[in-house]
Formats: C-alpha cells, structure tokens, sequence
C-alpha cells in the first residue's frame, strides 16, 4: 500500500538516515513439520537492517497474576520491496510481528505497524 504526501511530508522529509539508530534483523516464516508432522514455523533470518523502532501504544494487562505489557509499535527503514505481513522485525529480545506496510511516495522510505509478540 501506497502513502501519498501526508506521511512523506510527516516522515519522508524529515527522516534522516541518522534516526535510523536501532540494529534489527528482518525475519521470513519458513513452514515445516515438527514430531508427529505437526505443522511448525520456523523464523529464518531475511537481512539485517537500521531502522527506528519505537512504541506507538502500550497497555498493561494482567495474565496469570503477572502484568504483561503488549503494544503497537511503529517501525522506520529504508524500502525494501520484499518485506511484507508475513514477516517480523528482531530488536533486541523483542519480536515484533508486522501487521501493516506502507511507503512514501518515493518508496524511500518504508513505515510498519508491528505488534509485539507474547
């Protein structure tokens, strides 16, 4: 999905290469059978990247006694044709799901909505 110039006026204009601050590995699904040929997925390493990681929103819930804190997380890097849904961004020990891509008009730029796995 294509962004038209709101967001590249936002980001487009005004991202550096400098922001790009945090080292992450893109991950792709690869589908195999586990014991019992039970279906499993299996996170294979895409390409390693810089880009801005950052939460959008966060909300604490309680699970098993426990607060667990889950979120939306907005996720910046230079476009890259071939990252799409199906795939996760690496930060740390955090993975985040991608939920959403989206580009500036100059597909310079790439913006994510991930979620951040349990």
């Amino acid at each position: 999905m294509q962004l038209g110039g709101g967001i590249y006026e936002t980001y487009g204009d005004l991202m550096q290469a400098g922001e790009l601050t945090c080292r992450v590995e893109v991950q792709k699904p690869k589908r195999t059978e586990g014991a019992g040929g039970q279906p499993k997925v299996e996170w294979i390493r895409y390409d390693h990247r810089w880009a801005s990681v950052k939460p959008e929103s966060m909300k604490e819930r309680m699970q098993r006694d426990k607060p667990e804190s889950s979120g939306v997380w907005k996720v910046v890097m230079r476009y890259d044709k071939n990252i799409d849904e199906t795939m996760r961004i690496v930060e740390g020990s955090h993975a985040l799901n991608i939920s959403g891509v989206t580009w500036d008009t100059h597909k310079t730029w790439m913006f994510m909505t991930c979620i951040r796995e349990q």
